[in-house]
């Protein structure tokens, strides 16, 4: 006889995604726009260049796409972080989408100043998931997106088909990975809605 742990153990491991196809599609568009926006303050302000010409104000024509294809990596990672996050609200989005392209914008406009830069973002993410009651998965989450989001540009920068103008970590800058740290609860918070309702929430009705 299958009893409820046991029901809640299979619903636990259910692959689920509880939006729409155009929900989908609505939030992977607004995640690739907010991307290449805060791209643009690294090109108009110096701190990253395409070598071989970019033909939308600098950028070259691969960006987009290419923070689409990064955009669904990030869910990818945060998947297995979801069930341990707090279930967002519209609000709490919104507000992890403002920091995150604030913290984008100040990395290009403050980009040259790296220490102050770096101290900067790594003292606002501290403030940030202190406040949050699931900051456990929240700081595993990111330092895991730190670790690979730097592997990866590292990565592509090595090809030369763009270029960071201070290379203090092999081919990036130091505050790159507290960058990323930075992105890591918008990245949460929007794979916590795409699985939308889960077992957790439920037990935390029950309990109430």
């Amino acid at each position: 006889m299958v009893g409820p742990a046991s029901t809640r153990e299979r619903d636990e491991g259910r692959v689920t995604i509880a939006r729409s196809p155009l929900a989908l599609a609505l939030a992977l568009i607004g995640c690739t726009a907010l991307l290449t926006v805060g791209d643009q303050f690294h090109v108009q302000y110096g701190v990253i260049s395409y070598p071989y010409g970019g033909p939308v104000f600098g950028q070259a024509w691969w960006v987009a796409p290419g923070f689409a294809v990064a955009t669904v990596g990030f869910v990818g990672l945060a998947w297995p972080f979801a069930p341990f996050v707090v279930k967002p609200t519209r609000k709490t989005i919104a507000a992890d989408a403002a920091w995150f392209f604030a913290s984008y914008a100040a990395s290009g406009i403050l980009g040259h100043r790296v220490v102050g830069l770096t101290s900067l973002l790594f003292g606002l993410w501290m403030y940030r998931v202190a406040r949050r009651s699931d900051r456990r998965a929240v700081i595993w989450f990111s330092v895991m997106l730190a670790v690979v989001g730097t592997l990866g540009e590292i990565a592509l920068h090595a090809t030369g088909v763009t270029s960071y103008a201070r290379k203090d970590i092999v081919l990036v800058p130091a505050w790159l990975p507290v960058l990323y740290m930075q992105g890591a609860p918008l990245a949460l918070s929007i794979t916590r809605w795409i699985r939308g309702e889960m077992p957790s929430d439920r037990r935390v009705d029950d309990d109430d």
